[in-house]
């Protein structure tokens, strides 16, 4: 076989097995929000943020969920992770995240970063980038 067929050759199967995988990939995560408002616990060193999802019952997903917050000149911030077994119909979730710094965070706006991944199949994550507020 020539190099030029066996190029054409190569590439097509490539597209194919791009457009059969792109076809086979389900959205297992249909739907991921968070809360407008988180709240905060034990003086500012706890911030509990919740939402709800809605994924492929049987699939095993885990949220990811990082806080920040600046007052002043100041930066707090956190990150924490959970797991979730999905059911197929829309389900709550919640983490708790604890102040990386001895810097407590205060009642106000903060700027939150989630991020749901099914690795039972690994489907594309969901994100949600957002800005909440924090209240006691």
């Amino acid at each position: 076989m020539r190099f030029t067929t066996r190029l054409i050759l190569v590439g097509a199967m490539a597209v194919l097995a791009i457009a059969i995988s792109a076809g086979s990939a389900s959205a297992t995560i249909s739907s991921f929000t968070v809360d407008p408002k988180g709240t905060l616990a034990d003086g500012g060193t706890h911030v509990t943020v919740s939402g709800t999802i809605t994924c492929l019952e049987g699939d095993s997903v885990t949220v990811f969920v990082g806080l920040s917050q600046v007052v002043g000149r100041l930066s707090r911030g956190a990150s924490t992770s959970t797991s979730i077994f999905c059911t197929g119909t829309t389900q709550p979730w919640s983490v708790t995240l604890s102040a990386v710094v001895v810097l407590p965070f205060v009642p106000g706006r903060a700027a939150l970063n989630a991020q749901a991944a099914d690795f039972t199949d690994f489907s594309p994550p969901a994100f949600v980038n957002r800005a909440i507020v924090l209240t006691r």
